[in-house]
This record gives structure tokens, sequence and C-alpha cells, in this order.
């Protein structure tokens, strides 16, 4: 299917030189686009950080020989492993 285009050369030449700008009631309140902002930067931190785990826990428990639960700050495993 071919596409169609439309031309109007009376009102083509007239908008190519205006800048398109949008009515008060559709522009992005600055505080709510530094929110969606801020929440994409905390989500990737997030994930970041979860991946970053995962490629240090081994590394940590062979350079200290200790286990997967002290290295994780389980309360009970470092508990009982402070008394030793």
């Amino acid at each position: 299917m071919p596409n169609r285009v439309r031309s109007d050369s009376s009102t083509s030449s007239s908008n190519a030189q205006t800048p398109v700008t949008q009515p008060a009631s559709e522009r992005v309140d600055p505080k709510l686009l530094l929110a969606i902002v801020a929440t994409g930067l905390m989500a990737f931190i997030g994930i970041f950080t979860e991946a970053m785990t995962n490629v240090l826990f081994p590394t940590l428990m062979e350079e200290f020989h200790i286990g997967t639960a002290v290295v994780s700050g389980s309360p009970q495993a470092i508990c009982s492993s402070s008394r030793l």
C-alpha cells in the first residue's frame, strides 16, 4: 500500500517557520519531571547494586573463608560467628 501524503502548499510553507508550542495545560510540571527522573535513577541504582552484590559475594566468601549467611549479613550468622 503506497504512502499517501497530503500537500497543501499554502499551509505547509507558513507552518515551516513558526515554532510549535504546547498549551499551558499540556506542559509537564518540572517537579513531576524531577520525580520521574529520580525514580528511574533509584531503580537503576537498586538493580546495579543487586548485580554487583551477586558478583561480589563469591569473592568475599573465598577471600575471608566465610559462608553465605555471614556475607549476606544475616544477624544470626554474625552473632554466632562473633562468639568463636
